[in-house]
């Protein structure tokens, strides 16, 4: 019970400075910047998470999925030289046809900026990818105290480039916004590559088919799954750099930064919930049964109860925290805001369900679903941004997010009473 409760503070202490710094990058960036200028890094930076979620996320779910009920170092090793592979060819194929859309994606958004941008995120994913390996190493093993390090160490490195470049009155665009941050995650991926260096060692070779099998299959489940996620949760983003101004992303862009506390907890419970079912997924079905009843259960209700008094204090004082953490200019998003509020409340429910269906072995179920609602949320999100700006993406938003979490549910239950 002890060790439960420890794995909970580390899940919870990790999350908590991997969004801190994130929130550190946005609030020095909405200040120096502006909004308009700030909504064209804001494009970037959304295209840079799709990228990561391709190349680093999905086969990174793989490892832990096809490693948590291993205890031989074997066959850990071969898995994680497998997923290795595939996250060098994906990111080698991935940045040769972005180098070659990039001016195109420009264009589209009007944005001359955009394509020396685009042409930096290959370093910036390589910082994402080292930094991302290690914790899923770590997770496995749930070694979450060293997982909270190494995202702490993300802070610190993050900190020391933007705060060096602040007082130097070095960024004052875009791209010097985007230089900052990639360096700050290519030096703390180095560190954290040192904390798991053992296993790293003849990592690329001794190669086997079934296990890059294995991999591709699961990681291009979750690829799909997690497009779907990207298209639902970030299509408003670049559907308002295509139909509104770049203010309005800008503004759109801060208060999105109010579901990173969302995300922590709901991220936290993933780092228990997810390999703890993996590792599970064949006992008995009545105690897999009794062990997504009491996980869900419990990671929801953890997630609603930490994320009500940050809610209730949106709804109250939405306005003064704008003003307070960006500036007068970004109050005009207020209304996005509340609605953000609601959403926050809701996403423990989507999360952990996504999560245990993963576990269990079914990533295609939450695939399904999350490129249905990815569509339904596209279809929502043209017409309204177009009749209420971001006020419409807001809503198009939590509308979408509300038929993908009642969907992942019942395939939970499907999947737990009928196995």
């Amino acid at each position: 019970m002890i060790r439960r409760h420890r794995q909970a503070l580390f899940a919870v202490l990790d999350r908590g400075v991997a969004a801190t710094a994130g929130l550190m990058v946005i609030f020095a960036l909405t200040r120096l910047l502006g909004a308009k200028l700030y909504g064209v890094f804001v494009l970037a930076e959304t295209i840079q998470i799709l990228l990561a979620l391709a190349i680093e996320q999905s086969p990174g779910q793989a490892l832990i999925f096809l490693t948590a009920n291993k205890d031989d170092e074997n066959a850990f090793n071969d898995a994680l030289r497998s997923v290795l592979w595939v996250k060098l060819l994906t990111f080698l194929a991935l940045y040769a046809l972005l180098e070659l859309v990039a001016p195109w994606i420009a264009a589209a958004f009007d944005e001359p900026q955009l394509t020396a941008l685009l042409r930096l995120l290959p370093l910036s994913t390589a910082g994402l990818i080292l930094l991302g390996t290690a914790n899923q190493v770590l997770t496995v093993r749930q070694r979450l105290q060293l997982v909270a390090r190494n995202d702490a160490l993300m802070f610190a490195c993050l900190a020391f480039f933007f705060a060096g470049g602040w007082l130097l009155g070095l960024i004052d665009s875009p791209l010097s916004g985007m230089i900052a941050l990639v360096l700050g995650r290519l030096a703390a991926g180095a560190l954290a590559t040192l904390s798991v260096l053992p296993v790293w060692r003849n990592a690329l070779w001794g190669v086997r088919a079934t296990h890059v099998q294995e991999a591709l299959r699961f990681g291009v489940l979750s690829l799909a799954n997690t497009l779907g996620v990207f298209v639902y949760t970030k299509a408003d983003i670049l559907l308002l750099g295509l139909l509104a101004s770049k203010a309005s992303v800008g503004v759109y862009g801060a208060c999105v930064a109010a579901l990173a506390y969302y995300r922590v907890v709901a991220d936290a419970m993933n780092l228990i919930v997810f390999p703890r079912i993996a590792a599970r997924r064949e006992q008995a079905p009545e105690t897999v049964r009794r062990s997504v009843g009491k996980l869900y259960a419990g990671g929801v209700a953890f997630g609603v109860a930490m994320g009500l008094p940050a809610s209730l204090a949106i709804f109250y004082y939405h306005e003064t925290l704008l003003r307070l953490v960006f500036g007068e200019e970004y109050v005009a998003g207020a209304a996005v805001l509340i609605v953000f509020g609601v959403w926050g409340l809701l996403l423990p429910f989507y999360r952990l369900a996504g999560s245990v269906l993963n576990g269990l072995g079914h990533p295609g179920d939450n695939a399904k679903t999350t490129l249905l609602v990815g569509a339904i949320n596209v279809a929502l999100n043209v017409p309204l941004i177009l009749w209420l700006d971001m006020f419409g993406a807001a809503l198009a938003s939590i509308a979408s997010n509300v038929i993908g979490m009642t969907l992942l549910v019942r395939h939970v239950v499907r999947r737990t009473t009928h196995s």
